[in-house]
């Protein structure tokens, strides 16, 4: 007796999501966004350079941000999982959304805001009191909008093409995003310097930073919380989250025998694996690169090279436009490195940029006999193709880091810069793009088919990035040679080299990092090699490694935001 009659809705294929819906989706982002810009790159800057705030003192907040965001992320992601069956109607990754971006509606003007209240006797430590409640507020709610927004991908879409492509949306607004704040910024100071300009005027003053430029940052944080509730108000009008789709039932194509499972790896297990630290170390230390180099490249452009403050605008911008073309240039790049690493040409496309993938192409073929290829063959292609993806991985991560490399030699040999300065930033916008992408992409590898426990990893390196971060920015802070003045003569030098060390110095130690991978590769010992992978874990372990591999190198999130585990401020 044959099979019955399908039930009703069975076999049809998911409604794609609309034009206006995937653009309402991808500005959901957008103010997270604005505020990451402006957090590492002027807030130091804001709290040192223009409220005249020690530097102890202004690493302190920004250390305090660190630390708040590291335990809010945890922590939001777990209550935002308990909360999947309240807010049915609206919604409840919506919900989360609606409370972070009023908290960092209400918070992030404060904080590049002078001191309510404050007057020129009070003191310090009473001024960064004030601050600490809208930093910590800040970063909540900047991590429940990250948070609630990438969690909702699965949910508005099932196919990999598609959460592709809304990645790509989300990616495409970010640049936007950036260049707002740094062409923003560059209009503001510069209609500050035309109002200012006159026969009386002292240029020299005015090209530097001071108190004089707190209407400058102020408008700006404005600027940017308005232009960012408009795009969070369209996303929440034209963003229907749907209820979650049932567990599929077998049909006529599923297999009699379940294929067997891969054996769970806990969090626990995680600890006892040397890769987890090798693969953490890499991602750390280029977070480190990444973000404390432009913390500290306004400080460096103004200090070290005395140039004037518009170029706290113009040098950034030029960093990310050059990290954002490089991601283009790294498709080439990469099937050209994939022929020499596989042995044979890479397919056309992203998603086959890493040959090792083909196992998983076989084992999510249609058909019956895709699947007995993929039972036949599928653990030796899974092993080789996890085998060529590492070595693309690293064989990229190492063009990226010398490219790093070559800046901060470039930085150490040069006192004088000029306007050579503007190569100096494309090479370091350039390298830093490279290296944070292929780090994530090393970290989707390690995790592979067991994303039941991938949270926690990309969560243990995303507490690990910030904490280091935030005590590497209190420990530069803590040498600068002008405790009672913003910057003597001494600091001309001394950001000079805190440039080459948070560059080059961090940059060989993640040289240390990529050459134990490379002598002791990926493997996981509590990881057994089944013959079959179940459909739903190969699904999985494509779209975790070789898809967000893929997907990273032309989509990759702003190296200072977001989209992955480091994406916040």
């Amino acid at each position: 007796m044959g099979p019955g009659p399908p039930a009703a809705g069975a076999g049809t294929p998911p409604r794609s999501l609309s034009l206006a819906a995937r653009l309402s989706y991808a500005v959901g982002h957008f103010l997270n966004d604005l505020c990451a810009s402006m957090w590492f790159t002027y807030l130091l800057l804001y709290l040192h350079s223009v409220r005249a705030y020690s530097s102890r003192g202004a690493g302190l907040l920004l250390l305090l941000g660190q630390v708040a965001d590291g335990l809010c992320t945890p922590l939001v992601g777990y209550e935002a999982d308990r909360a999947a069956g309240r807010c049915a109607r609206y919604g409840p990754r919506k919900a989360w959304h609606l409370v972070g971006t009023a908290c960092v509606l209400l918070s992030f003007p404060f904080i590049f805001s002078p001191c309510l209240g404050c007057g020129p006797s009070t003191p310090e430590w009473a001024a960064l009191l004030y601050y600490g409640p809208f930093i910590v507020v800040f970063q909540f709610g900047w991590a429940a909008v990250q948070i609630a927004h990438l969690s909702l991908i699965p949910e508005l879409v099932t196919s990999d093409p598609e959460k592709v492509e809304l990645t790509a949306l989300r990616y495409a607004f970010t640049v936007v995003a950036n260049i707002t704040v740094f062409g923003a910024a560059w209009l503001l100071l510069h209609l500050q310097g035309s109002s200012r300009s006159g026969p009386a005027q002292d240029v020299s003053v005015g090209d530097q930073l001071g108190v004089q430029d707190v209407p400058v940052f102020r408008n700006l944080s404005l600027m940017v919380v308005g232009v960012g509730a408009v795009f969070s108000l369209l996303f929440h009008l034209g963003t229907r989250e749907g209820r979650r789709p049932r567990a599929e039932e077998p049909d006529e194509h599923s297999p009699l025998v379940a294929p067997r499972p891969l054996p769970l790896l806990l969090w626990k297990h995680w600890l006892r694996e040397p890769a987890f630290y090798q693969v953490g170390v890499l991602y750390m230390t280029t977070r480190l690169i990444v973000n404390l180099s432009q913390t500290y490249m306004a400080m460096y452009l103004t200090h070290s090279l005395h140039l004037p403050k518009k170029f706290i605008a113009t040098i950034p911008l030029v960093m990310y436009l050059s990290g954002f073309l490089s991601s283009f240039l790294m498709k080439p790049l990469n099937k050209h490195i994939g022929r020499n690493v596989s042995g044979r040409p890479a397919r056309g496309g992203w998603q086959s940029a890493a040959a090792g993938s083909a196992g998983c192409w076989l084992l999510r073929g249609p058909g019956v006999c895709p699947r007995l290829k993929g039972l036949a063959f599928g653990g030796r292609l899974m092993a080789s193709g996890r085998q060529s993806v590492a070595g693309l991985l690293q064989l990229t991560y190492f063009a990226g880091l010398l490219v790093v490399l070559v800046f901060a030699a470039w930085v150490a040999l040069a006192d004088v810069l000029g306007v050579a300065v503007y190569v100096a930033a494309v090479l370091l916008g350039a390298g830093c793009a490279t290296i944070l992408v292929t780090s994530l992409a090393m970290a989707a590898d390690l995790i592979g088919p067991h994303t039941h426990s991938g949270a926690f990893v990309y969560g243990a390196m995303s507490f690990s990035d910030k904490v280091a971060n935030g005590l590497a920015v209190m420990v530069v802070q803590s040498l600068h040679p002008c405790p009672s003045e913003l910057c003597c003569r001494a600091c001309v030098g001394f950001y000079h080299w805190v440039m080459v060390a948070v560059t080059g110095g961090v940059g060989v130690v993640a040289t240390l990092a990529l050459c134990s991978l490379v002598m002791w590769p990926i493997h996981l010992r509590s990881r057994e090699s089944p013959p079959l992978l179940p459909r739903g874990a190969a699904s999985q372990w494509e779209e975790g490694a070789a898809g967000q591999w893929g997907g990273l190198l032309l989509c990759h999130p702003h190296p200072f935001l977001p989209g992955d585990p480091g994406e916040r401020p």
